[in-house]
């Protein structure tokens, strides 16, 4: 696995992407050393490891805006972009 851009090489041993809760209390019960890794948009090695790596993007749930806190909640996997996105639709 590499960085967006190509240049930098990961080391992990295992990559996972699972999908729901369950698959995730797998990897994580299953691996000895587990980093989370994001969208690979580093140029440093800070995501590098020599364990197991484990994506959340699959984790993208936004939930409606809560007028009364003016708070939203979002999965660990939801990105900037579509969070922008999806906050500017609830105005």
């Amino acid at each position: 696995m590499r960085n967006w851009a190509g240049n930098l090489e990961y080391g992990a041993a295992r990559y996972f992407e699972p999908r729901g809760l369950d698959e995730l209390r797998e990897v994580v019960a299953a691996s000895s050393r587990l980093k989370a890794v994001g969208t690979r948009h580093s140029f440093t090695t800070i995501a590098n490891t020599e364990g197991d790596h484990v994506s959340l993007r699959h984790f993208s749930a936004i939930s409606p805006v809560d007028r009364q806190t003016n708070t939203v909640r979002i999965g660990a996997g939801v990105n900037y972009g579509v969070l922008g996105q999806a906050l500017q639709q609830e105005g």
